[in-house]
């Protein structure tokens, strides 16, 4: 047949071997490819049978054998492909597929001609096939694949498969190159061709590698669920079923990240397993099974929380099970599960174990979002063992969590909506184990609201289980029962039942009675709170489940602030709105009397409810009943009157008796035994507090409580925070890479390169003289608070005050990651800058001087940059920072030639060479001086710009000429020297440097 009807045999032959790959019969290839192969004549014939080859092991997971093929029909059509140098082989195609977009616009390369020479068109074929099998052997050889794809797109035309490359160009300049909004771009760009060419495999495989490789990385993951849909749909329409297996096992995996409840998700996995498996497709099998495994570890499913063997599903895989057929992919996402399951559990070892297990595969799951959960699940197993390594292994904890953070934050900056509560958790572990509690606590915070925010309720959950065991910590168990029933709460809703139980057996004294849902956490709850008495059963009072859903929503709205006076405005909106009062205020403790500091009132009109006001103190006499608010304080006791002004104990209270009020509830906010506050609310209508309002108001009443405590440990932490860095400077701190002062231990030092500013007042003996201590005082506070912002405003901090005299320093911004433009820090230019600033504020310093009849006064200022010692001195009860250097002697020597030269600001040759551009300032060259210890003389230049003007542009006007004066005096021409000098005087008679060279050089020539 093949001699007698050579093109009837030909497309008899590729459509069995279509057919055979389209029912993915068999266990293994189509024996007719190998079979007929060599009866083919011409090479295109033969390369598009060998793509059929490519793409049916492809699906069998026979990933080198496809390559193999790939590369033998590339070479049929004179294309070879490298053995070394993939790197290189890469960047050299990266420039062409640059140098054919230049003055392009990604979305326009979509009304680019079509490819029409079928030699071309063959190729692009096979390096599209072949590509997809290179993925998961060599990413490299993937890449130059796709890149030569790319090109040939660019420069000859498209066809269908173009599509395919475009959208894997978008996954690499994402997941390789990091430029994910361009990747995004060219997905798009992938997509809208698949529907030009009206090609459905072609938008299968595009919305594939758009939905699960390219779109995590820059929108929020359940967007790609529609993208995934519509490809899979295109894949049944065409046929082409191995990328819509694909897009079974992706979706799998972004619905367990994105979290989806378990029981939905357990329930769609077998229907997609029954596709991947009658499909033959391994790659898809491998991942859903891996996934499945998670599940049923989480769904009780599996004899204990350690073990992955299922009770009821047998055949699950093992790792060697994915190693036998080249599953790296399978194994590596088994053991990123893994890693996560027992990092749930507090396995932290077994969890960092299979965590190392996965890294060395994650090339084989690139661009897929469990890349970015090794990177999560990895820090917080660093956090949790930190503390246990000694203090060498520490430090490689740490630089390793810098590491995954800075990827976190990159991921974040692209995607904030799937990865920054990542970086929020992480950072709040790291802040937790190096002792920086403050951080910590907002940190957890952060994480928590921005899990939530985007529906990831499994990490919310988590977020609030950490955010517990720190306050738990601390000692502060009711603040840690709140968080740990948000997780318990989370969990519930996601369908872990078992990471559910897990917390109840190692939070007992957190998860008691008082937890649970429709499982016990809310069936027999006693709902009476500080003294109000409605004891029923809880699901009975609240009635319905969207009113429990309502305050619980309150209830995490009030715990998840920390800013005291933006948490005391929302409790008040949310108290009222709640139990249906008309005005409510907050009343609380300061130096031994209660004030009135939050209120809320409702619109009678449209019966809304304003956030509430922060009031600052205002006396409870003649606002409030007072006698019903002291009997509250006193006895820590409730009060609910129905009708106020008509019964009860306090119908005789003046306030009562003016403003006839019905209904009030006054109640104490405890917390551990601790009066925070009272509440007062209040309205007109009689009855207006049944007990079902009453039981509401139980429990936002204890969160409110405790949200209170937290608030104002975070107010007084911060408080203390900023009283320690008016004494230690933050940045000391930071240069020692040290989180809060308790860190600091005697002996910590670093060297850095800084720029150092000495400054004091000329002639202070002999005007402190003139005054008393207490003007003494008085004065230098004055002094030194109108110099302290031209320091920190120019990035600078003050290292010490010695009595009128100011020492600060400059880093130039490295502890705050400052750069120059050429990448650089330069820490001179901000010394002078502060330098200038200075002398500019003591000007408007001396005019309020004298307005008050005193007499101005005048200050030196010498800077030197170089490398000096920062770190602590003292003994074990009393230790300072300090500085040590030459560099600080220098400073301190030009600070004193101030005085010697009659000028206002002298720096070194060495901050004058940092400077990044000196032709900014008005700076001249006025000596080289001997300096102790060193061996050449140091260079000292004046900055003038300080000046009163009218001496600045003196200076400026005779700067040259007093320069050759300078230079005339050191060749010993004293008498030529003596002219320049004269004549810079005749001009600028207050030039005090001109004066003392003209003296100078007439003494020399006497």
């Amino acid at each position: 047949m093949w001699e007698e009807r050579y093109k009837s045999a030909l497309e008899l032959h590729k459509q069995t071997a279509n057919v055979e790959n389209l029912n993915g019969s068999g266990e293994r290839e189509s024996p007719s490819i190998d079979l007929n192969a060599n009866r083919i004549i011409a090479a295109i014939d033969k390369a598009e049978i060998f793509n059929i080859k490519i793409v049916q092991s492809t699906l069998m997971g026979n990933y080198d054998a496809a390559i193999n093929a790939g590369q033998a029909a590339l070479k049929m059509l004179d294309v070879e492909l490298p053995e070394t140098d993939f790197q290189g082989e890469i960047a050299r195609e990266i420039i062409q597929v640059n140098e054919h977009l230049e003055g392009k616009n990604i979305g326009e390369l979509l009304h680019a001609i079509e490819l029409n020479e079928p030699a071309y068109r063959m190729i692009l074929k096979l390096l599209i096939s072949t590509s997809d099998a290179a993925y998961y052997i060599s990413q490299d050889l993937f890449a130059i694949l796709i890149v030569k794809a790319v090109n040939i797109s660019l420069k000859y035309g498209h066809i269908p498969e173009s599509s395919y490359a475009y959208s894997a160009y978008g996954f690499l300049l994402g997941s390789m190159i990091g430029n994910y909004r361009d990747g995004y771009a060219f997905g798009q760009l992938a997509v809208n061709l698949s529907h030009k060419f009206n090609h459905p495999a072609q938008k299968c495989q595009t919305c594939n590698m758009l939905g699960n490789f390219i779109l995590p990385w820059v929108k929020q993951i359940q967007f790609a669920d529609a993208i995934n849909n519509e490809g899979y749909q295109a894949g049944l329409d065409s046929g082409e079923l191995q990328f819509a297996g694909y897009i079974l096992g992706n979706k799998a995996l972004n619905y367990f990240y994105q979290g989806k409840p378990l029981p939905e998700l357990l329930a769609e996995l077998a229907k997609f397993l029954q596709f991947s498996e009658q499909t033959k497709n391994q790659w898809a099998t491998d991942a859903l099974r891996a996934c499945q495994m998670a599940l049923l570890n989480l769904m009780e499913k599996t004899a204990s929380k350690l073990d992955f063997e299922p009770v009821e599903i047998a055949d699950l895989p093992s790792p060697d099970h994915f190693r036998e057929h080249q599953g790296f992919s399978g194994a590596c996402l088994e053991h990123i599960y893994k890693g996560q399951i027992f990092s749930l559990y507090g396995e932290w070892e077994m969890a960092q174990s299979h965590l190392s297990s996965a890294e060395n595969l994650l090339g084989f799951i690139l661009g897929l979002i469990p890349v970015a959960e090794y990177n999560f699940y990895s820090s917080l197993c660093l956090t949790a063992l930190y503390p246990q390594v000694p203090p060498a292994e520490q430090k490689k904890y740490l630089d390793k969590l810098e590491a995954n953070q800075k990827q976190m934050r990159i991921w974040a900056d692209n995607c904030k909506e799937n990865f920054l509560h990542k970086y929020f958790l992480v950072a709040a572990e790291m802040a937790r184990i190096t002792g920086n509690d403050l951080e910590a606590i907002d940190l957890y915070d952060r994480a928590i609201t921005a899990a939530s925010e985007q529906e990831f309720i499994q990490n919310a959950a988590l977020a609030n289980e950490l955010a517990a065991a720190f306050w738990l910590s601390k000692g502060k168990q009711k603040i840690a029962r709140t968080y740990m029933r948000d997780a318990w709460y989370g969990y519930e809703r996601w369908g872990a039942t078992r990471k559910v139980e897990d917390l109840h057996q190692r939070y007992p004294q957190l998860l008691g009675e008082e937890s649970g849902t429709e499982r016990g956490f809310l069936q027999q709850i006693s709902v009476k709170t500080h003294g109000l008495s409605a004891e029923t059963r809880f699901l009975e009072v609240l009635g319905s489940a969207p009113d429990l859903v309502m305050v619980m929503k309150a209830s995490q709205a009030i715990s998840g602030e920390i800013v005291l006076d933006k948490l005391l405005a929302k409790l008040m909106k949310i108290l009222l709105e709640h139990s249906g009062a008309a005005k409510g205020y907050l009343i609380c403790e300061s130096k031994d009397s209660w004030y009135i500091e939050a209120e809320a009132v409702a619109d009678p009109s449209t019966n809304q409810v304003r956030l509430g006001k922060i009031l600052r103190g205002l006396p409870v006499a003649d606002r409030l009943p007072e006698t019903m608010v002291k009997y509250a304080i006193r006895t820590r006791e409730s009060v609910v009157l129905n009708r106020a002004s008509a019964e009860g104990n306090f119908t005789s209270d003046p306030y009562i008796k003016q403003n006839q009020p019905q209904s009030i509830v006054v109640a104490p906010l405890v917390n551990q035994k601790k009066l925070n506050g009272i509440i007062y609310l209040e309205t007109n209508v009689a009855n207006a507090f049944p007990p079902e309002k009453l039981a509401v108001l139980n429990l936002l009443l204890s969160q409110a409580a405790i949200s209170i405590e937290t608030a104002q440990f975070y107010t007084k932490t911060a408080a203390l925070n900023v009283a320690y860095e008016r004494f230690v400077p933050r940045q000391f701190l930071q240069f020692l890479e040290k989180d809060s002062i308790v860190d600091v231990r005697l002996g910590d030092h670093v060297q850095k390169e800084m720029s150092i500013l000495f400054s004091d007042i000329r002639k202070f003996t002999a005007l402190s003289e003139k005054m008393s201590p207490e003007e003494n005082f008085k004065f230098i506070n004055s002094y030194l608070s109108t110099m302290e912002p031209a320091i920190s405003t120019n990035n600078g901090f003050i290292d010490k005050y010695i009595g009128d005299a100011i020492m600060a320093l400059f880093s130039g911004g490295a502890e705050r990651g400052r750069a120059s433009i050429s990448g650089e820090i330069q820490p001179a230019d901000d010394a002078v800058r502060a330098g200038i600033a200075m002398l500019h504020r003591l000007r408007e310093y001396n005019q309020g001087r004298e307005r008050a009849g005193y007499l101005p006064i005048e200050i030196g200022i010498g800077i030197n940059t170089g490398s000096l010692m920062l770190g602590t001195i003292g003994g074990h009860n009393r230790m300072d920072s300090t500085v040590i250097s030459d560099a600080v002697n220098l400073a301190s020597r030009l600070e004193d030639l101030t005085k010697e030269y009659g000028v206002s600001l002298l720096i070194s040759h060495q901050t004058f060479l940092r400077l990044q551009n000196p032709n900014q300032y008005s700076i001249r060259i006025i000596d080289r001086v001997k300096v102790k210890g060193k061996s050449q003389d140091v260079a000292v230049f004046e900055v003038f710009d300080g000046d009163e003007p009218e001496l600045r542009d003196g200076k400026l006007a005779t700067a040259a000429i007093f320069e050759e004066g300078l230079l005339l005096s050191y060749r010993k021409a004293y008498s030529l020297a003596v002219v320049r000098f004269e004549e810079c005087l005749r001009r600028n008679p207050t030039d005090r440097v001109a004066q003392i060279y003209l003296e100078r050089c007439q003494q020399q020539m006497s």
